[in-house]
Formats: structure tokens, sequence, C-alpha cells
């Protein structure tokens, strides 16, 4: 399997939240919250009888992509879009032509350009051209590499060669759109003796200004669409005493780096790694070798890292002052299934076997703990995903097996089917017992991926060395035959339009039938091969007779039941490796029904955890159109974890869910992870979430973890963990919430609330009785209520901690900025009852209020807060006793312009409760809305603030360090 990376880096921080349609808010009654469900048809069943064997699934293929049609030739001889470079002086003129297209990007360069590519200009124009490749391999030192056949002292001694695009603007990310932002595939060549010296004077400084940089390497800096891959880079040698962003290929990526490797040295001042300075983008399977040296952010790989690394290794020495690390210097990004066997030392502080200093996230990667020096991984930061292991440790697994069971996932796709069975072990090569592993790689474009043609990876040559010219692919074994299944069924018994389901072969089968209609979508024979092996019943005639409208369960499902299969085998795919594969995508999303009838599916497991197996919106369902009707389903013993937007039962819904209900675990190692639904811009109504749902950065909710759509009477009991904007029910919520509620505890840095931890929408009627503890802007319901939200009728009883903006009800509400329009944060009708303590804006109520409150209440003896805002004057909330808020039976004084409609005042020593009809028999009662603390609640003590770790939260979204201080010792009273 060769290389193939193609698109556009975009950052796995950054998601897109715009240009999608936004499901319409309608208004909540407060006599029917919870739509009464139908009575549905009989119950469908399973009917045995014999069939042939089931046709085994075929593999699925790629599609090239079409080739673009470029003339003349001449520049372009195999037409892939790519003009070639064949000389050093080539090389050197790519920098007048950063995207590629063949053209100067400037009047003044045209010259230039057109004396390095003179079949180029003669053309005057290169249609379909996206980049440069190499026709052979350079050496700077050779003369045959030039086109003048002199070698330029200029790029072998002085100052060197300049770096191609090197300015870029400082910043966090940095702004690389100077950079070089097309494609350079190296093809498997080399480039030979790299040579570069910089020293940046005072007179530089000025006129650059302070916030421009310079970056250093072949190239200076690739921008977030550009690609740089395939490409060797031997006997480099910069030395730079006073640049920033120094690499032997790239000083700052923001784009994509594959394949590649580099071997030499590299000195620099601050973000120098052997590969890349800085890296912002993506970093697959690549290695370095040789010598890294600079006072801080170095590492043998990247200086410091904001984006991915994925399937990469370094053993070069790494040294320097601070931040040094055997990988990555600093890591603030992500780095996945990867090594590092390096010497590693720092002369001040912060060195690590594996990362200098880490905020960020790593998964399944290891560090060599006799030749690094280093005992620890990191020398701060979390050291969750990160392994030390002896040299045998690391040589002895032959295969993707022990420590590097993580690795076989399909880390390229490159068949595009995200399946483990076609894409394991991918890039790595485990040797023997006295190897470390090596990367694969097609470096000579024979179609064969190989170890030993990719650079000097220091491992022994098989015996005899197999020819790289003439090796072919083995033919792979003969799969067994599958047995006989004893089982079949008819296809629609109960005659109601749902397509039967008694297998978990027919659930996956359904992702080939994504509108319900009974008939494989397109024209693909495999997805009409896989469909019609699953459903053999369904007449190729006529399907359904035109009546299918989607799909229903039969029987419950477990995915670890051999019974469960038609096959009458355990498919070892879905419970292991990267597990389940969602059905419908971004591009093509399930539009139909689903009705579970009732019926539970166990056992879900999905494990994705790079960019490249994780397509966006993951679940039992990954996307879900607004045609969509998903309901009566349970998942049982969910284990699901991904990169991002992630929930157990959808990714990204846009359609709706009705009674569905799931237990388990769901992680994101980034943003955006939900119990039930990662993204919801549907409808949710009547479901609920038992799971413990943690992320590593924000987003994180209960239930869901972005809505901005519609939720009523759903709820969610599990613990939710992660960095920002986390709550009990929804992460951050710009849609309209009303008659729910979540009871677990939730943790976070900042933005943390009970029920929601970033509102900008609409809550009515909700309550929550978790306690709430982190960093900043947190609250016993909401975290920070921004511009434009509105909370009404609410409440929560949990206690709150905090460092700053902390209240009862909420820790932040805002208002509008100054000069900007919208409408300011609005609590009306709402109380709370927690104790809340704090260091900075501690209040009753509100931690700080920018915003509007009225008609609100808080309890000033169990909240131990006399006032109702730690910052900003709150009018519209009022003190009160535990008595007074238990004695308002009628719903008077200060209760008098309550909705009694939606509230239920009970009698004395009871709070007031909410009354919804969560059981769709049309009457509203307090009774069935949830378990509601009436009495005074069970206070848990107070928190000691030395024991709150401050600032961001560690990207494993682990929850915050809130403990019990000494017995007597409040935490105001410091």
């Amino acid at each position: 399997m060769s290389l193939t990376l193609q698109g556009t880096w975009t950052g796995v921080r950054r998601i897109a939240l715009t240009g999608l349609l936004t499901a319409s808010i309608s208004t909540c009654s407060a006599t029917n919250i919870v739509e009464s469900p139908s009575d549905g048809p009989a119950q469908p069943t399973c009917v045995l009888t014999d069939i042939p064997a089931r046709v085994p699934t075929p593999k699925f293929t790629d599609t090239p992509n079409p080739v673009p049609t470029l003339v003349p030739a001449e520049y372009d001889s195999d037409g892939d879009g790519l003009i070639e470079v064949s000389s050093l002086e080539q090389l050197d003129a790519l920098r007048y032509d950063l995207d590629g297209n063949g053209l100067a990007d400037s009047d003044s360069n045209t010259q230039a350009y057109a004396a390095a590519f003179p079949a180029v200009a003669l053309a005057e124009s290169c249609t379909g051209c996206t980049g440069y490749e190499l026709a052979r391999s350079l050496d700077f030192r050779h003369p045959d590499s030039y086109a003048s056949g002199a070698i330029n002292p200029a790029w072998i001694s002085g100052s060197g060669w300049v770096p191609i695009a090197p300015d870029y603007v400082y910043g966090s990310p940095r702004d690389t759109s100077s950079g070089y932002d097309a494609v350079f595939d190296g093809n498997g060549h080399t480039i030979s003796n790299l040579y570069i010296r910089r020293m940046l004077t005072t007179a530089d400084e000025a006129q650059i200004g302070a916030d421009d940089r310079k970056a250093v390497g072949l190239f200076g800096v690739v921008h977030e669409t550009g690609i740089v891959r395939r490409i060797g880079m031997v006997d480099v040698d910069l030395e730079v005493t006073n640049y920033e962003d120094v690499g032997g290929l790239v000083g700052v990526n923001g784009g994509q780096i594959a394949g590649s490797y580099v071997r030499g040295t590299i000195a620099g001042v601050s973000g120098v790694g052997g590969l890349t300075g800085e890296n912002f983008g993506a970093i697959l399977t690549s290695y370095t070798k040789g010598n890294v040296s600079g006072r801080s952010l170095v590492g043998g790989l990247s200086g410091y890292n904001a984006g991915v690394i994925l399937a990469s290794y370094t053993k070069a020495q790494v040294s320097g002052g601070s931040e040094v690390g055997a990988l990555v210097g600093y890591n603030h990004g992500e780095i996945l299934a990867s090594y590092a066997a390096s010497q590693t030392s720092a002369s001040e502080e912060r060195a690590g076997g594996l990362v200098g200093a880490s905020l960020g996230t790593v998964v399944a990667s290891y560090w060599d703990t006799q030749v690094s020096g280093q005992e620890s991984p990191v020398s701060s930061g979390d050291t969750l995903g990160i392994s030390g292991l002896t040299t045998s440790e690391l040589q002895q697994p032959t295969q993707a097996t022990g420590i590097y069971a993580l690795w076989q996932v399909d880390l390229d796709n490159a068949d595009g089917d995200y399946n483990l069975d076609t894409g394991r072990e991918d890039f790595w090569d485990f040797g023997d017992s006295i190897h470390y592993p090596a990367l694969k790689v097609d470096f000579n474009a024979d179609g064969v991926v190989t170890w030993w043609e990719f650079g000097d990876q220091d491992r022994e040559l098989p015996s005899p060395l197999p020819s790289l010219s003439t090796e072919s692919t083995p033919t792979p074994a003969p799969a067994p035959p599958l047995p006989t299944p004893t089982r079949v069924w008819e296809y629609d018994g109960d005659g109601d339009g749902l397509i039967e389901i008694c297998s978990l072969e027919q659930l996956d089968a359904i992702r080939h039938d994504l509108d319900g209609d009974g008939r494989a979508d397109g024209d693909s024979s495999t997805s009409a091969a896989v469909y019609g092996a699953a459903f053999p019943n369904i007449p190729t005639g006529g399907p359904c007779n035109g009546t299918c409208q989607g799909y229903e369960l039969a029987q419950p499902l477990d995915f670890r039941e051999d019974g469960h299969y038609s096959s009458g085998v355990v498919n070892g795919s879905w419970i292991a490796g990267s597990g389940w594969l969602p059905i419908g995508s971004e591009e093509t999303a399930f539009s139909t029904a689903f009705d579970g009838n009732g019926y539970s599916i166990s056992g879900l497991y999905i494990n994705r955890l790079t960019i490249l197996d994780a397509p966006r919106g993951l679940g039992l369902f990954g996307v879900t159109s607004r045609s969509s009707d998903i309901r009566d389903i349970s998942l049982a013993e969910v284990q699901a974890t991904g990169l991002e937007t992630i929930g157990s039962l959808v990714g990204i819904n846009e359609g709706r869910i009705t009674n569905s209900h799931i237990d388990g675990n769901v992680r994101s190692v980034d943003r955006t992870a939900g119990g039930l639904v990662a993204f919801n811009h549907g409808i949710i109504v009547a479901s609920s979430s038992h799971a413990r749902v943690s992320g590593g950065w924000q987003h994180i909710g209960g239930l869901v973890g972005i809505n901005d759509g519609t939720i009523r009477g759903s709820y969610a009991t599990g613990i939710v963990s992660g960095a920002g904007a986390v709550g009990g029910l929804i992460g951050s919520n710009g849609g309209q919430v009303s008659a729910s509620y979540a009871t677990g505890e939730v943790s976070a840095g900042w933005n943390t609330g009970g029920l929601v931890g970033s509102n900008g929408g609409t809550i009515i009627a909700a309550y929550a009785t978790g306690s709430v503890c982190g960093d900043r802007d947190n609250g016993g319901l909401v975290g920070w209520n921004s511009t434009g939200g509105t909370i009404s009728n609410s409440y929560a009883t949990g206690s709150v901690a905090g460092i700053d903006g902390v209240g009862g009800l909420a820790g932040t509400n805002a208002g509008v900025p100054f000069g900007d329009s919208g409408l300011p944060g609005k609590v009306v009708a709402s109380y709370s009852i927690g104790i809340v303590s704090g260091v900075g804006s501690v209040g009753g109520f509100v931690g700080a209020n920018y915003g509007v409150v009225l008609d609100s209440l808080w309890d000033s003896e169990t909240s131990m807060q006399a006032t109702a805002s730690g910052f900003g004057e709150v009018d519209g909330a009022q003190s009160a006793s535990t008595a007074d808020l238990q004695s308002q039976a009628a719903g008077d004084g200060i209760f008098a312009n309550w909705n009694d409609g939606l509230w239920d005042f009970g009698h004395d020593d009871q709070y007031p409760a909410l009354k919804a009809d969560m059981d769709g028999d049309d009457i509203i009662t307090w009774q069935e809305f949830g378990r509601q603390i009436r009495d005074v609640p069970d206070q848990i003590p107070q928190v000691g603030f030395g024991d709150i770790r401050t600032g961001l939260f560690p990207s494993q979204g682990a929850p915050a360090q809130c403990h019990e201080p000494e017995s007597g010792i409040r935490p105001d009273s410091a």
C-alpha cells in the first residue's frame, strides 16, 4: 500500500460550526412538554428457516482520482499535476511560485522563475498544476545536481541556503499565510548536504517588526494547505544563532509532512526540531536521526507541537536548556502511536524521555528508558498515554500486539473503507526480537510498501534482501469458509414498512441503504453484494414492493455474543482495534427511520483515535439527516473513544431521536463528546444517558456535547469531565432545553455547569443536582450564561467550588460587550441552594453578573454566602432563608411572580419542585420529573483551594482535584 495523502490539513482542534442547518426551535408548552408515543404495530419476529451459506463480504477498493490534463508535457511528463524539479536551481525557484500553479506569484519574479522553468514559461499556463515533485535526488555538493553544471558556493558556505518562504507572523497559532501552500512530493528521492548558517542582527529585528519572524529549514514555512511528502534529507547541517523555529525539513509547519525523514545536525535557539521547529499541522510516518540542540523548546522530531504527530519516531540525540524532549520539546497537541530511542539532556530544567513539557494528548507512545537517560516521560504536565520501556521491551513485540496493539489501526485509510482488516499495520514493520519498530513507505513508487527502502533506519536487512524492483505483493491466504447460518427472516413480517434486523450483519448492512427503501444506494456492485448477503429475502425485482421506509430491531443484539451474528461467529474487528464504523457520514447521512422496538444493543465498541481512521461524527450512527427518526432504542455497556465529535448513539444529529437511552463510557481525546449525541442540530425527546463522559478539550456533556437544536423531557446521570464548556447535560447550548435535568458530578477548567457548561440559548424548566468543581466560571446550573442566553424557571441544588466566578446557579451572567448588538444574559424565576465556595467573584446566586436577573432567589443559609453576586449588582436576586424558601405553599410571597403551571410549591419543609409530563400521559406532575431534592440537601464538605489545580486542565479531561480541607477551615477565612 503506497502512502497517499490528499486534501487540506486544517488542524485537529478546529471544528466547523458554521454553514450547518439549524433545527427550528419550538415553544415549550407547560401542558404538553413531551409528546405521548403512539401505539405501534405488532412486534416483528425472526422466522427460522434454512438458507444457503452467506456470501462473503467483498473488500472495498479505491477509485483513483482523475489525472488533470496538462500541456505541454515537458514540465509534467507523467501528467500528475506536479511540475518536475530536476536541478537545485529549479528547487530554489519554488520560492517564486508558492501556490504551485506554474506562474510566478509576482511580476517582479517572472523572469527568475522562467529562467529555472523555461518549459512552464513557454506554455504561458499550467492548467491543473498543484505543486512540484523531484525527478531525481539532488546534492548541494555535487555539480551534477545543478543545471549550470557548477556548484553554487553561496549554498555550501557563508549563510548557505535561503529557506523557501521563511516569513510568518508570530501568534498562536502562527500565521503561516505567507508560507508554501502547494504540494512538494520528493518521490522517494533525497536532498543531501543542506547547509544553513543564520544570524539575525539588531537591524534585521528593527526592520521586520516585533511580531514578524523567520523560520529556517529547506522550507521556512508551510501553509495549512501545503503538503510535503516522501522526501529524505541527508547530512543536513544547520546552525542558527538568533532565529526562532529551526527544522531540518521545515521551520514552521501548518500543513502536512508525511513519509519523510531527516538525518543530520540541527542547532538553534528556540523551537528547534529534527524535522520541524514548530508543528501546527500534521506530521505522519516520519523519523529523524542525528543531533538536535537549542536553548528551549527542543525536540528530536519537533521543538513545539500544537498539531498532530502520528506514527513517527526519533533516534536523534537531543540536548538543550529547558523544555527538552526526545520526540517533542513542548506538546500542546496530539502525539499518537510514536516513540523515541534518543539520549536526552537539559542543562536547566524540564527534560523528558518523550516530551519536555505537555499540556496536550499522548496516546500509546513510548520512550527507551535505557537510551534516553531520563526517568520521567515529561518534566511537567500530563503523562497519560506515555510509557517508559527498556530497549528489549520495545524490541520484543514482533507484531501489533501487546504495547503496540493500538498501532494496528487503519492509519492512512488508503483503501477508503476505514476497515481494520484491510488496513492493519499500514506503516509499521516490527521486525525480529532485536529490532525497534521501523516505518514502511513506498519510497520507490513500485507499489510495494517496505521499510528497507525508507532510508537508513538502523535495522538489519533481511537475508536475502528482496528485490526492490521485482517484489510483488504476496497473495493472501484464502479466508476459511463461513459457517452456514441456520436462520433467516422475512424482511417485513409485521407489514409496517420497516425492514427487520435480526443480526449484527444486518445492522451493519444498513449503511448501504441509508434511505431505507430496501435497495442498496448508488450503483456500487460491492454495496449491492454486501447488502444482498445480509438481506437475502428482499425481492430484487421490487424491494419491499415500494413500501419500505426504514428499519427496526426484531430482537436484542450483543456484539460480544456469537449467537447474535448470522455467521454464528463474533466479528473480532467490531470488539477490538478501531471497532465499529459509524453508519452514515457527512457526505451521505442516515436519512430514514430506525425503530429499536424497546430492544437493546449491547457491547458497542469504538476506538478511533487518529484523524485518519475517525470520520467526523462517531457513534452507532455517524451522521443523521433531518429526515431521520431514531426511536425506542437502548445501548448498553458502551465503550466509545474517539478523536472528536463522539456520542454513543449518534455523532452528529439533524433528525429526531425519541425515547432512546444509553449507559457506558464515552470519551473524546479532543473535543465535543456527549453521552447520547455529540452535536445535536435536531430534536431529542424523552431520552437519557447514564454514561461517564470525558473529553480532552471542550464541549463535553452528559447527554449532548453541543446543542443548537431542541432537547426536552430528557436527562443525564453520569459523571462528566473535560477542560472547558462542560455540563452535566450539555457542554455548549445554543438551542432550546426544556423539562430536562442532570444529576451527575461535573468538573472542568472553565465554564462548568451542573446542567450546561456554556449557554447561549434558552433553558426552561430544568434543574441540576450534581456537584460542580473547576477553575473559573462555575455554576450549579450553568457555568457561563453568555449574551443572548436565557434561563427561566429552573434551579440548582448541588455544591459549587472554584477559583473565580463561582455561583450557586451561574458562574457568570454575561452582558453585551461595548459596541456590540444583542441582549444580555438573562435569568428569571430561578433559585439555588447549594453550598458555594471560591476565592474571587463568589456569590450565592451568581459569581459575576453583567446581565439581567429577575424574580430569583438563593438560600443564604445552605449556600453559606450572604451576597447574591461576587462581582456586579444583582437587583433581581433576593436572599432567603431555608424556612422562607420552604414555607410558600400557595406560590405567593417571594414566589408571587412564578408560574404555578411549572412549579409545585409543596408544603412546609419542602423547596419548590418543577412539574413536567415525562411519561406521556398528558398530566404534568413533579413526582415523575426525576428525583427532585425537596428537603435540605446533604452538602459535601467545602474544598481546600490549595488542592484545586489552576489554569487549563490537561487535555485528557481529568476531573478537578477538589478535596476536603482540614476540619474547621473555611476557604474564605484565609
